[in-house]
């Protein structure tokens, strides 16, 4: 879960890098604001490797493990 907090915290902090990089205004000649595409890439893909995290928790709280000893003695 430590490892689950630090991402989340990376997480955030990346979401901040990625929306500073459309508010800055000597980068956009337009009024519509314009986020760095690699860095939209980065916070997804941080948000894909933070839900897989949360998700391999959650089924190792549901789903326990098969025994391997008792395959190896049915053989």
């Amino acid at each position: 879960m430590v490892v689950a907090t630090t991402l989340l915290l990376a997480q955030g902090g990346i979401g901040w890098w990625m929306v500073k990089s459309g508010l800055d205004p000597s980068q956009n000649s337009s009024d519509v604001p314009r986020v760095s595409q690699y860095r939209l890439a980065t916070h997804l893909t941080m948000a894909f490797a933070l839900y897989s995290i949360f998700f391999w928790n959650g089924l190792t709280h549901l789903v326990k493990p098969h025994d391997v000893r008792f395959f190896i003695i049915a053989a």
